[in-house]
């Protein structure tokens, strides 16, 4: 309870920290809707542009652009980190474009399944299958619409958690070129029976990834009863999440020479939700300091 009461307050700060006074108004960024000829709906997209850029579009400066997914859960969190890691670490001002979600499971599963990592039927899963369509909204529409109307350099960044961070995944394998660097923090990597570390061995092994860097950060879901080391040899259920993480990890580590430039970082003392805060410090550093 503890825990939970410093984390909501730390939230709570970051939100108030990152906004901006406007009209006797805390605002952060700016919320914009796009439609999407490709997905048939309107989207909804939160911007965040640093401070001293006049007007959308306009002036020499160009910036570095985070696409963040689940956006309407981790803007307010993540702005903050990038505020505060261009204060106190040197790393670069960047627009933050957070994606909302309108339905979760189809946008960010890269096949259909119903079944969780507890072989659960979930039926909020019964649209999955998606990410495809979702990935050429990107694409086609929104890098595009962002570009125009935002003063952006060439350099993209793919964050994502969760099932999002399973969309990173499959993003870097399947659409390299699309981003320069991707981070998947604690990734769903369990989806459809970990489909796509059966697609991650053959892809790492055989493609060039020359110029693209990838962050996974792994948080701490080990059944009570084991350790590091005794849940990569188990084989029940409840395990499922963190031991593929850690097989990503090892896909990883196995096809090294492909020339990604790569980082993997395990936190034990973050559970599947309080991660994200660490490790998205953790990836834009990687990304940018090295």
């Amino acid at each position: 309870m503890k825990l939970i009461l410093f984390l909501f307050l730390i939230i709570s700060l970051a939100a108030v920290s990152a906004m901006m006074v406007k009209n006797n108004s805390l605002v952060l960024g700016k919320s914009d809707v796009m439609m999407s000829a490709i997905l048939n709906e309107h989207r909804k997209i939160l911007v965040y542009v640093p401070e001293g850029v006049n007007e959308p579009g306009t002036g020499t400066v160009k910036y570095p652009v985070l696409y963040l997914l689940d956006g309407d859960a981790h803007f307010v969190e993540v702005t903050k980190t990038i505020k505060q890691l261009n204060e106190d670490a040197g790393c670069p001002k960047m627009i933050v474009v957070a994606v909302v979600n309108t339905d979760r499971a189809r946008d960010l599963t890269p096949s259909h399944s119903m079944l969780g990592p507890e072989g659960q039927t979930i039926a909020d899963f019964k649209t999955s299958g998606g990410s495809e369509r979702f990935i050429g909204f990107m694409e086609k529409e929104l890098i595009p619409y962002i570009d125009a109307a935002y003063p952006t350099s060439a350099f993209k960044i793919l964050m994502g958690h969760s099932l999002s961070g399973l969309t990173v995944i499959h993003t870097f394998l399947h659409h390299t070129p699309l981003f320069n660097a991707y981070a998947a923090i604690d990734p769903s990597a369990w989806w459809d029976n970990q489909k796509l570390l059966r697609e991650a061995m053959n892809i790492l092994k055989e493609k060039s990834f020359d110029g693209t860097s990838l962050f996974l950060g792994v948080a701490n879901t080990i059944p009570e009863g084991l350790d590091i080391t005794s849940v990569q040899h188990d084989n029940s259920k409840q395990s499922f999440h963190v031991r593929s993480n850690f097989e990503l990890a090892a896909i990883l580590k196995s096809y090294a020479n492909n020339g990604l430039r790569w980082q993997y970082i395990y936190y034990p003392e973050h559970n599947h939700g309080s991660v994200l805060l660490k490790a998205s410090s953790d990836a834009l550093q990687f990304v940018f300091k090295g």
